[in-house]
């Protein structure tokens, strides 16, 4: 089997990022992104390794399937810190729209199922899949839509289900706008993402004072920057397009 396929899956990307504070680099993360044309899928690996101050190694693998529509349909997410470790599950069921959602630490599972609506996204620490669910949104521009997300507050031990927050995103651009990360010029879709203070898509509540800018590339929901300020950001190291056909 080539290189760039995995069980009947071609990668069609493959590329890094660099977590950004204050001017310092602080995390990286890799990633390969997968197409299956017969199930009409999208697979994204990244791995995501950070030294902490104590002088151990965070290490973040994610693995997330989308759909044509680009929901998340099946995601893991393992996490290491010296002798921690942790793995949560989520999978979906479009018969049902039903969300289930498994979490391992210390020996222990804990499982638990819950309804979800049919457009949704799903949290993960890596930035490759952070913002997937601009695709899965047409936005026409300066107008807004609502985005549920689920999210976990498990990290090492289990506190409590998944819960479904709120963001509002915001198109800011009509086309691709020229961006510079290091000396590196690309093009790139504004988006502006809000934080909600309501709990839900149907509270309509977009009031909200922090703002996560985004530029997008054209490559199925890639970012090439996430910007929540000047000080913190992540930026694409390398970005390599290996479909012929796009």
């Amino acid at each position: 089997m080539a290189a760039s396929e995995k069980h009947g899956q071609k990668k069609i990307y493959r590329g890094a990022y660099d977590y950004i504070s204050d001017d310092k680099s602080y995390a990286e993360e890799i990633f390969n992104v997968y197409k299956d044309v017969k199930e009409s899928t999208l697979t994204f690996e990244s791995q995501l390794t950070c030294r902490t101050p104590s002088g151990e190694f965070l290490l973040v693998s994610t693995e997330v399937i989308a759909n044509k529509d680009y929901i998340p349909i099946k995601v893991t997410i393992k996490k290491s810190l010296g002798k921690e470790a942790a793995e949560e599950r989520f999978s979906y069921d479009n018969r049902t729209n039903r969300l289930k959602y498994v979490f391992e630490c210390n020996g222990e599972e804990f499982t638990s199922e819950n309804p979800t609506t049919p457009k949704f996204h799903i949290a993960t620490p890596t930035a490759v899949t952070g913002v997937l669910f601009t695709k899965a949104n047409r936005i026409s521009i300066n107008s807004r839509v609502l985005q549920n997300v689920i999210t976990s507050t498990n990290n090492w031990d289990y506190k409590s289900e998944p819960v479904t927050k709120v963001i509002a995103l915001e198109r800011l651009s009509l086309t691709s706008c020229p961006i510079k990360i290091k000396d590196k010029s690309m093009e790139g879709t504004h988006f502006a993402i809000y934080k909600s203070e309501g709990d839900s898509v149907s509270e309509q509540n977009t009031k909200s004072t922090e703002v996560i800018n985004v530029f997008l590339s054209k490559y199925d929901g890639i970012p090439y920057l996430i910007e929540e300020n000047k000080n913190n950001r992540i930026e694409i190291k390398y970005l390599n397009n290996l479909d012929e056909n796009k």
